[in-house]
């Protein structure tokens, strides 16, 4: 029986409002954690007048800022392109329904059903019109915030994610 069921068209506009959130924070993290190792590459380079290592440092710190802020677009054309292949449309139409053993999602492009156990879920993340739920492989569950507040059951439905997923952080 399900507990909580919504539906959601992803396409561009979802990509481009979850965008940020395709790549996890320890991913973030590693990556601004470089910057600084490059930086002082660079310095060093200048402090002892070596123009290789000063140009290696710059450039790469430059590749590292330019990747981190790219890697997010490229993830959501990735996705969009795949939706395109295999269903010959960007615009899918995703049937979300929770149950007391997992997550259901009904593709209606493709008529495809996948299902996800709770416990392959470990990130999750909150834009301004959906909730979404990150597997470790980082696939992806939207469930529509608009549905869920006109049928009165946002808050319930945070006490259930907490309670199938009490690892999880960001879920209030």
């Amino acid at each position: 029986m399900e507990q909580f069921e919504t539906k959601y068209i992803i396409n561009q506009a979802t990509y481009k409002e979850l965008k940020w959130h395709l790549i996890s924070t320890q991913d973030w993290i590693s990556g601004a954690l470089r910057i600084p190792f490059f930086v002082i590459i660079a310095v060093l380079g200048f402090e002892f007048r070596i123009v290789a290592i000063l140009l290696a440092g710059i450039f790469l710190t430059a590749f590292l800022i330019i990747e981190i802020l790219l890697v997010p677009k490229r993830v959501a054309q990735v996705n969009l392109q795949r939706a395109q292949e295999s269903t010959g449309t960007t615009d899918l139409e995703v049937l979300t329904s929770f149950t007391n053993d997992g997550v259901k999602t009904f593709n209606f492009s493709t008529n495809g059903t996948a299902t996800f156990n709770y416990n392959n879920f470990i990130r999750f993340a909150e834009t301004k019109n959906m909730y979404i739920l990150f597997t470790k492989a980082s696939q992806f569950v939207v469930v529509n915030k608009k549905t869920l507040a006109q049928e009165g059951k946002t808050k319930e439905f945070r006490q259930f994610i907490r309670s199938k997923l009490p690892k999880i952080k960001g879920v209030a």
